[in-house]
């Protein structure tokens, strides 16, 4: 029995030896496990530090094109309002003449004047409204410059470089006196104002307001328009 238990204890204390080695190979094991499942961790986090330093690479590259998209799309739209700006048509107004009133006929006054287009496309639905009256010398600043309110049921198409003649007669017969005093007196003047529109090659509206008054020379047959301060305008 003493020999049986003296082989147990042996056999026990080899047993505990194996057990101890094993518990160590296992702790090692434990530990290179860690140290693994760091250096993993860290390579991970390397490199998903790196896939966002990319994504922003990206995402600032991606900013920069969409910056030069928009960049070129304005240089664009610029060039081609530069362009139609240079190409439109531009249409402009200056005296032509007047017709003296005929009292042994009922003629009226007339005053004719010139629509011109000095642009490099045409001028299309050319429409002129205007008024010859007589009035103020000089021009109230407040004059409102009201237009016949009538339809205007024709209209052209104005080529480059090219004009039209028009004529607005007055919508009564002046009297000696009156026509005295528009031509030399110091109160009243005859004027005629009003307004063109038409639309360019592009499509777009424009309209040309003018407004001159009438200045006669020392013959009392000859006149000159002189542009007033105000109504002169276009788009």
């Amino acid at each position: 029995m003493v020999r049986l238990t003296g082989v147990i204890g042996v056999i026990g204390f080899v047993q505990l030896i194996v057990f101890g080695l094993q518990a160590r190979r296992l702790k090692d094991t434990v530990e290179k496990m860690d140290e693994i499942a760091t250096g993993q961790t860290a390579d991970m986090q390397a490199s998903i530090a790196e896939a966002g330093r990319a994504a922003k690479a990206m995402e600032d590259v991606a900013a920069g094109i969409n910056a030069n998209v928009e960049t070129t799309r304005r240089m664009a739209e610029n060039q081609r309002e530069f362009w139609q700006q240079q190409m439109r048509a531009y249409v402009s107004l200056r005296y032509q003449g007047t017709i003296h009133q005929d009292d042994t006929t009922d003629y009226k006054f007339e005053v004719g004047m010139i629509i011109a287009n000095t642009g490099h496309t045409p001028a299309h639905g050319v429409r002129y409204v205007a008024k010859l009256e007589v009035l103020p010398l000089p021009l109230p600043d407040d004059f409102a410059f009201d237009l016949p309110d009538i339809p205007v049921n024709s209209a052209g198409v104005l080529g480059p470089q090219q004009i039209f003649s028009v004529r607005t007669p007055i919508d009564r017969m002046l009297t000696n006196d009156e026509i005295t005093a528009v031509k030399t007196g110091q109160e009243e003047r005859l004027y005629i104002y009003g307004s063109v529109t038409y639309k360019d090659a592009f499509g777009e509206l424009h309209y040309t307001n003018f407004s001159q008054r009438l200045e006669w020379l020392r013959d009392g047959v000859t006149a000159n328009g002189f542009n007033t301060l105000n109504h002169n305008d276009a788009t």
